[in-house]
């Protein structure tokens, strides 16, 4: 064989095998960069929610209408919190929806579930807060009814 093809060959050969180690360690790269740009969009997206929602958790409320006023505004943003929200954020957020079902009609008497609403509001707002500031839930904190709650009560709550 001559000296000039087995030298190209050789260097061909150098050049693919330095090709397919070169893609063999770029892909994982590539994969992670992908990744972290697919993070920061869903980022940019769930800190224009929480900022929103935020808005609406840390309204004080003193009456039961006020109450419901402010779960039907979080319900408007429903769709986004299932697409960007953590699921932290949903747990929370589905409990504020059970106990806002729960609470007493106009005329009524008051019941356990406007305690539990408020409870379920602050630990919404307190982990959506903790997403934004830490970048990630700093304690989960899975509600549990205190002790002292009666059996009525909690079947109450939890039909």
């Amino acid at each position: 064989m001559d000296p000039t093809i087995a030298g190209a060959l050789i260097g061909g050969g150098f050049a693919v095998i330095g090709f397919a180690a070169s893609a063999w360690q770029n892909s994982p790269t590539l994969r992670a960069t992908q990744r972290a740009a697919r993070e920061q969009r869903l980022w940019e997206k769930r800190t224009t929610l929480y900022e929103e929602l935020l808005a609406i958790a840390t309204e004080k409320r003193t009456t039961v209408e006020a109450m419901r006023r402010d779960f039907a505004k979080l319900q408007e943003h429903y769709v986004q919190l299932l697409a960007y929200g953590s699921a932290e954020v949903m747990y929370y957020y589905e409990w504020a929806e059970r106990t806002c079902s729960k609470l007493p009609a106009e005329g009524e008497k008051p019941n356990v579930a406007i305690e539990y609403f408020g409870w379920a509001m602050r630990d919404l707002r307190y982990t959506m807060r903790d997403e934004l500031l830490l970048g990630r839930v700093r304690i989960k904190r899975l509600f549990v009814p205190p002790p002292a709650i009666s059996q009525e009560e909690r079947k109450f709550l939890h039909d």
